[in-house]
């Protein structure tokens, strides 16, 4: 790798690093006092609240309308200290679902509603919720404790090669065009953001670069937020993909769930797979969680 190249190619990580904030799973001593962060057990919420459930049809055919799963809570009040952008509100709980049962990918319009995510603001007027009596017992998630640690985080390789930074390489660079996984994950690598310790299938977190196994989905997310089907290539008009093309840069990740792997305990999704929530820039900013999209990818 030519050393211009080489200098390029750092000098483009800076514009696109993107900090994160890892997640590791703990056993917790005892059990966890109402609003602290973690993964299942039973989520902590208002006298009001109302368990989302959602209607689609399950591998075996059967339409029904099911709970969705409690699978993680994060005090935001002790998630601040790792987000290095401020881009989170600095208190309250965010809370995430996500109906396992159908286990939708988020290429269809229909799989609405498959996931969600609560913020309650008012940590005071949280209680723990019992789980709806039709929850299957495989997804009533056991419970673990949480552990937050800030890193600095750059796209896979897939996501690097489709930024419109990568057209800024002046074409003088012929090594650009035998660019591979190897060379980029090596240059990531001296640039300070290896892949994490606790393993690719395993990396859970919020914020910063999604790790992609099927290819990029902003694109996805805001066509088939808008009504496209992106389950497989779709012929619209060029002015709409255009349009769907632009606005898809709004788009960023809230939360990465891969592999839950924890005592005897095991939740895959898919094959080696991860679940990601993906919201707006302007929505997040807003804290309109209720907009977020969910899609999820395995090998």
């Amino acid at each position: 790798m030519g050393g211009d190249f080489k200098q390029a190619m750092l000098q483009m990580f800076a514009q696109m690093q993107r900090n994160a904030i890892y997640l590791t799973y703990q056993t917790a001593a005892e059990p966890l006092a109402v609003g602290i962060s973690r993964f299942g057990g039973q989520p902590d919420v208002p006298a009001d609240f109302v368990w989302p459930r959602y209607t689609g049809e399950d591998y075996q055919g059967v339409v029904a309308e099911r709970p969705l799963s409690f699978m993680a809570q994060i005090n935001l009040a002790e998630a601040a200290a790792f987000d290095k952008d401020g881009l989170l509100p600095k208190s309250g709980l965010l809370s995430f679902f996500y109906e396992m049962t159908t286990e939708k990918w988020g290429f269809d319009p229909t799989d609405k509603g498959c996931a969600r995510v609560y913020y309650f603001a008012d940590m005071a007027a949280l209680t723990p919720s019992p789980f709806p009596d039709d929850l299957d017992g495989e997804f009533r998630l056991p419970e673990f404790a949480l552990e937050m640690r800030a890193a600095a985080a750059l796209p896979e390789c897939y996501d690097f090669m489709k930024s419109p930074l990568t057209q800024a390489i002046p074409e003088q660079f012929p090594e650009a065009a035998d660019f591979d996984w190897d060379a980029y994950e090596e240059l990531r690598a001296e640039y300070g953001c290896a892949p994490p310790e606790d393993g690719w299938s395993e990396t859970s977190k919020l914020l910063g670069w999604p790790n992609t196994i099927q290819g990029p989905m902003e694109y996805e997310c805001e066509a088939v937020s808008r009504g496209v089907y992106s389950g497989v290539p779709q012929e619209i008009a060029d002015e709409l993909r255009a349009e769907i093309e632009q606005a898809s840069l709004d788009w960023i990740l809230l939360f990465q769930m891969g592999t839950v792997e924890h005592g005897d305990f095991e939740l895959m999704f898919g094959d080696v797979g991860h679940i990601y929530y993906w919201i707006k820039k302007q929505d997040l900013a807003a804290g309109n969680f209720d907009k977020v999209w969910l899609i999820l990818q395995c090998s």
